[in-house]
C-alpha cells in the first residue's frame, strides 16, 4: 500500500495550465502545458520540477493547448493555439519538429472517450 502525502501545488507556470499528461512508461512522470508556451516535466514521487521546454512559435503561438506523450514516453506532443504541433525530446529536450495548421488532435471526444 502506498503511503499518502500531502497536496503540494505547483507553480512553475506563468499563465493558465491547460493539458497534463501522464508518460505511460513511468508512472511517476507527468508533464502540463500552459499558456506561458512552456511544457514543464515533473516527477509526482517527490514534486520536482525535471525539466521546462520552451515552444519555439512567434508571437501568440506559444500557447499550449494540450500535452500528451507518445506510448514509448520518449516524446511529448504539444499543441498551440495557432494550431501548431510541436514534437519534443523528452531526454534531451529538444523540439524536433513543429507541423502548422493542425487540427487538435490531442483532445479526446467526451461522448465515446477515444482520440
Amino acid at each position: 500500500m502506498e503511503r499518502e502525502g500531502k497536496v503540494q501545488f505547483l507553480r512553475h507556470h506563468q499563465g493558465s495550465v491547460r493539458g497534463v499528461a501522464f508518460c505511460p512508461r513511468d508512472r511517476y512522470l507527468f508533464c502540463s502545458g500552459a499558456y506561458d508556451g512552456k511544457v514543464n516535466l515533473y516527477s509526482a514521487q517527490k514534486g520536482d520540477l525535471l525539466h521546462t521546454y520552451n515552444i519555439t512559435t512567434l508571437s501568440l503561438a506559444r500557447n499550449i493547448n494540450a500535452v500528451r506523450f507518445t506510448s514509448d514516453g520518449c516524446r511529448i506532443l504539444a499543441t498551440t493555439t495557432a494550431r501548431r504541433l510541436a514534437i519534443i525530446d523528452v531526454e534531451s529536450g529538444e523540439q524536433l519538429g513543429s507541423y502548422d495548421s493542425c487540427k487538435s488532435v490531442l483532445s479526446i471526444n467526451a461522448r465515446s472517450g477515444t482520440q
